[in-house]
């Protein structure tokens, strides 16, 4: 799904008022388990990290397990995305596999439809979410965090 690059803003506060947010990378996240995730914090000044933001991490506000976003399907768009009832984590969906299109988690989902209802795309998202701002008047020269987005 491709973004418009016509001049719109997008308002992120209704998902973030129900949901973190974090744009993060292999070194900087922690998969325990096939769906669960947990933040990695570099604490040596010297590691200087350079987060790749390559993964999209959701969680329910208050909750303690990050959940990975893919990106949306591309070749179905239902009328809502809603959970996989076939998906068991350890296990993946035990009826459709890897092509599975339904969501892996409800917070997947959530970001989806939210997603698809914003015209938005995965990585420009992402792009907002690591410059803790609403994507600038054009999208394509824009260039992680949800507290910063909700702090303005």
């Amino acid at each position: 799904m491709a973004v418009s690059k016509t001049t719109r803003r997008i308002d992120l506060c209704p998902l973030l008022r129900t949901h973190e947010l974090h744009a993060a990378c292999r070194s900087c996240c922690k998969q325990k388990a096939e769906i669960t995730f947990c933040l990695v914090e570099h604490t040596d000044a010297r590691s200087n990290h350079r987060c790749q933001g390559n993964i999209l991490l959701a969680r329910e506000r208050g909750a303690d397990r990050w959940r990975p976003v893919k990106s949306l399907p591309s070749f179905v768009t239902p009328a809502k995305y809603v959970v996989c009832w076939n998906f068991k984590e350890g296990f993946g969906c035990r009826s459709h596999g890897k092509s599975c299109s339904f969501a892996s988690s409800s917070e997947e989902a959530t970001v989806w439809n939210f997603l698809k209802n914003s015209r938005l795309d995965h990585r420009a998202l992402i792009n907002m979410l690591e410059s803790g701002t609403n994507p600038p008047s054009r999208l394509e020269d824009h260039p992680g965090g949800t507290d910063r987005i909700l702090s303005r």
